[in-house]
């Protein structure tokens, strides 16, 4: 049972961080367009792009690592997900980051 309430507790903080880099991202973007709205305009644009992209190069990396420590994963398949569906894979990602991995670095044998 504690089990599931660490894993709930991860998804909801990975929602909390993407909830707020997006609220930071539509702020920023509002401000801009009271200012000139063009430029608001392509920044918005840009905004939903850069965070998708952000998140899924630190994944990438992230994946990496534990690949090279003798996890079994894909660091592309979970860049592309994290980046074609944030709010689904993203918290996912930090589920298997958090609680998955490390057992299998301490157990070899744990599945």
């Amino acid at each position: 049972m504690r089990k599931f309430f660490y894993g709930l507790w991860l998804v909801i903080a990975a929602w909390l961080i993407l909830f707020l880099l997006a609220a930071v991202a539509v702020s920023i973007v509002a401000l801009v367009s009271l200012i000139s709205p063009t430029i608001g305009s392509a920044l918005d644009v840009v905004t939903w792009l850069v965070i998708p992209i952000a998140v899924a190069v630190w994944v990438v990396n992230d994946a990496q690592y534990f690949r090279e420590q003798g996890i079994d994963t894909s660091p592309a398949a979970w860049g592309w997900g994290v980046f074609l569906l944030t709010i689904v894979f993203f918290p996912l990602y930090i589920i298997r980051r958090k609680i998955t991995w490390p057992r299998k670095l301490s157990y070899p044998d744990w599945k």
